[in-house]
């Protein structure tokens, strides 16, 4: 299972492999036109106790949306929680050739962990672009100082050109086939700004944004409810896993009540959260 993985070092990772599992070698520098996995100190750390540190994070931060009546600022409550809606645009880059694309989509699978990073590789003035579903081993994550995020790849632009084409490169660079583009294919982009039917299938709210965890699980969903058209609504955090996702034309389902919802916790920010330390 491919899985990915932020951390709050310039070197944190998207990882290429299920946890625990043994860090691959680096590939000699002589086979470095092949796209290799970005894996490094980053994925030692996780198994290092990063990780225990992240999962106990996440459930104080989920007891406190239920139990506090508080704002819970998202970068203090939980840090390295990362943005979904940040991510999506990240241009990346290679060492050798600067930007060859940038992050169009995160593709989420049934256990909601990032199956693939789509990469729009821009084409020329918008034209042609084509967009190639990517290992997430391939692709390394960055945050800077200033709450940005930076993408960075071995794979060069004219390898994310034939995979686009069904070229000598598909195997080692897609993640999956053209499945990503039905509607029924769980995606970032098609989760945020959805709405969300509760019990009766009355709307009870909108998604504003996904919180991932260092390695990849898409965790935590940023409702907006209440309020009219925007005025006087309330944002909370709720579980990933207790949204119901059926089709991008469907809104999603959950089984809290609009009064379930408006009991918890405000929570107030997204982007530019802190990253998981070593």
């Amino acid at each position: 299972m491919n899985r990915l993985m932020i951390s709050a070092a310039t070197t944190a990772l998207l990882a290429g492999a299920a946890l625990g599992a043994a860090v691959p070698k680096e590939k000699p520098a002589q086979q470095s036109a092949q796209p290799t996995d970005t894996m490094s100190e980053a994925w030692r750390s996780l198994q290092d106790g990063a990780y225990d540190t992240w999962q106990a994070t996440a459930h104080a931060f989920d007891e406190m949306t239920r139990k506090s009546q508080q704002d819970l600022v998202v970068a203090t409550a939980l840090p390295g929680g990362i943005s979904g809606k940040q991510l999506i645009g990240t241009p990346i880059e290679s060492v050798k050739e600067g930007r060859v694309g940038s992050i169009a989509d995160l593709v989420l699978g049934k256990d909601n962990h990032v199956d693939a990073i789509v990469v729009s590789d821009g084409g020329f003035l918008g034209i042609n672009n084509a967009q190639i579903p990517v290992k997430p081993g391939l692709i390394s994550i960055s945050r800077e100082k200033n709450g940005t995020l930076r993408a960075r790849t071995n794979v060069t632009e004219a390898q994310l050109d034939k995979a686009s084409l069904g070229g000598a490169f598909l195997t080692r660079i897609e993640a999956m086939n053209e499945r990503f583009k039905d509607p029924k294919t769980k995606t970032l982009s098609r989760i945020i700004g959805a709405t969300v039917a509760g019990p009766g299938g009355r709307t009870v709210g909108v998604v504003n944004d996904l919180l991932l965890s260092p390695v990849g699980d898409a965790q935590f969903g940023l409702l907006s409810i209440g309020g009219t058209m925007g005025v006087g609504s309330k944002q909370v955090a709720v579980k990933v896993s207790t949204l119901q996702f059926t089709s991008s034309d469907q809104p999603l389902k959950t089984v809290m009540t609009e009064a379930q919802l408006k009991a918890l916790a405000p929570v107030r920010g997204a982007t530019g959260a802190s990253s998981v330390s070593n």
